[in-house]
């Protein structure tokens, strides 16, 4: 969903974007009524490793263009991060999916980020990519759900060495846990953003790499370990970061009263 400043407000109105994009496990099933919709919660994670600390993966979630006169008010905040592994059956092979539940796990080889930032514009020049795919965007300006890269031909180039543009919103320019999970519903915050100005969540997630990361020998007893190093356990060479999902919440007023 994009917000912008030629759209309608009303003081008081609560709205929630929340990430979608391409989604390719539903090619030729859909994935709603409407023809030809293959969008899915969140964006993929390429399985590819993380080589370097200056080309971490770095996402847009989602976000907001605040008109000027206008005050955001952050009300609340959903983040989501999913495992993903293989699972070959013959000569065929189908994916499964765990989401990320403990708020502190993270792979001995890879993590993720959150960055809740703001812009005054966003005013970078045009990139155009003849190569470009479906969630993918090589231009910092947008608002929609994507992943962010420099078109260089590489199998991937972080922008800005991987960084996250614009200025931190106060307390969540960056944190490294899951602090407020996807079914969260107490948005009970209120962070003010003053307008005129762009507000963005990001997402920077550090790949990990099945074929180099530490085996972790399995305990003897499964019940004593989190949900996300049994699935590790299951899906020793296949398991990876699988997608990255944000929400905002928000309420807008107007500094002009009639």
């Amino acid at each position: 969903m994009k917000v912008r400043e030629t759209d309608t407000w009303t003081d008081g109105d609560v709205v929630e974007l929340v990430s979608a994009s391409f989604d390719e496990d539903y090619q030729m099933i859909g994935s709603s009524p409407w023809l030809g919709d293959v969008g899915g919660t969140g964006v993929a994670v390429p399985s590819g490793p993380t080589t370097s600390l200056t080309n971490r993966y770095l996402f847009r979630l989602c976000g907001v263009q605040i008109p000027t006169n206008w005050m955001l008010y952050v009300v609340g905040i959903r983040q989501l991060v999913t495992l993903r592994a293989l699972i070959t059956s013959g000569s065929a092979s189908y994916p499964s999916e765990l989401e990320v539940t403990s708020p502190l796990w993270r792979f001995s080889d890879g993590n993720v980020s959150f960055h809740l930032r703001w812009h005054q514009s966003l005013q970078d020049a045009y990139k155009y990519d003849a190569v470009s795919a479906p969630g993918l965007d090589p231009n910092m300006r947008g608002l929609d759900t994507a992943l962010l890269y420099e078109p260089t031909g590489a199998f991937y180039t972080a922008p800005g060495a991987g960084i996250p543009p614009g200025k931190a919103v106060v307390g969540l320019g960056t944190w490294r846990e899951l602090r407020f999970p996807w079914m969260n519903t107490s948005w009970d915050m209120r962070i003010p953003v003053q307008g005129p100005g762009v507000l963005l969540l990001y997402a920077s997630v550090r790949q990990t790499d099945p074929e180099t990361r530490p085996v972790q020998p399995p305990p003897d007893d499964l019940g004593c370990i989190r949900p996300e190093d049994r699935f590790v356990l299951e899906y020793p060479t296949t398991a990876v970061y699988g997608r990255v999902a944000g929400a905002l919440a928000f309420e807008m007023k107007s500094y002009l009263k009639e």
